[in-house]
């Protein structure tokens, strides 16, 4: 009887952990800008079958350790659960090195919001 019990419990436990973790992605790229004093900022964001990402991301640029600019871009479907985003940010300094980061939330029926940031990646604003 208890053995039972315990089969239960750790099969319960794994399959609640199965449903947590979600193979939800998102990547960032960054490039010099069309205009001065801009960086084009791209990239892709893919979810797992029960999880949906917010509609857009929000790109953090930072220089030398400090928040320098917040830009919310919108995300465009691409396909079965994939997304891309491609947009300009402009305002910045020309020539200046800057760290790119992005985050997207993702949301499942049931199960705590997820935030997901990318890697860093820099670059120069045109």
């Amino acid at each position: 009887m208890k053995l039972t019990r315990v089969v239960v419990l750790v099969l319960a436990f794994f399959g609640a952990a199965s449903q947590v973790l979600a193979t939800n992605d998102v990547t960032v790229s960054a490039a010099p800008g069309t205009s001065s004093g801009s960086i084009n900022v791209s990239g892709t964001v893919s979810a797992d079958s029960s999880w949906t990402p917010s509609s857009s991301i929000t790109v953090t640029l930072w220089q030398d350790g400090c928040q320098v600019t917040t830009a919310t871009i919108t995300l465009t479907s691409s396909g079965c659960l994939t997304w891309t985003y491609n947009q300009d940010v402009t305002g910045l300094t020309s020539g200046a090195a800057y760290t790119i980061t992005g985050d997207v939330t993702f949301s499942s029926c049931g199960q705590c919001p997820q935030i997901i940031r990318t890697q860093p990646t820099t670059s120069s604003a045109k």
